[in-house]
């Protein structure tokens, strides 16, 4: 896998000593020099990690993360942005008003 970056989204293929990780996805976390290997956070309920031959990789797209709010039920997708807040008395606004809701 050319040009590969820690935290980027994988997918494990073509594993023939743990064949039953063929199609797990998970998070690249660093490159091993030595072992030409890398360590691969894998998705799921036991969060195994292992070291995956570059060749045995491939790029997925990242799963979109869903948020339910407790009170509406209403399924809200996180909006991403791409321009930086420059504007910081937003911020200090809404934490004064915070504090004056609380007391």
């Amino acid at each position: 896998m050319e040009n590969a970056k820690p935290g980027q989204a994988v997918e494990l293929h073509g594993l023939q000593g743990a064949a039953h990780l063929n199609g797990t996805r998970g998070h690249l976390v660093r490159f091993l020099r030595e072992e030409q290997r890398w360590v691969v956070s894998c998705e799921g309920n036991d969060y195994k990690v292992v070291n995956v031959k570059p060749a045995n990789l491939k790029r997925a797209e990242p799963k979109k993360e869903y948020f339910v709010p407790p009170v509406t039920g209403q399924i809200m997708v996180p909006r991403t942005t791409s321009a930086p807040v420059t504007d910081t008395s937003i911020v200090s606004e809404g934490i004064a008003n915070l504090h004056a809701a609380v007391l």
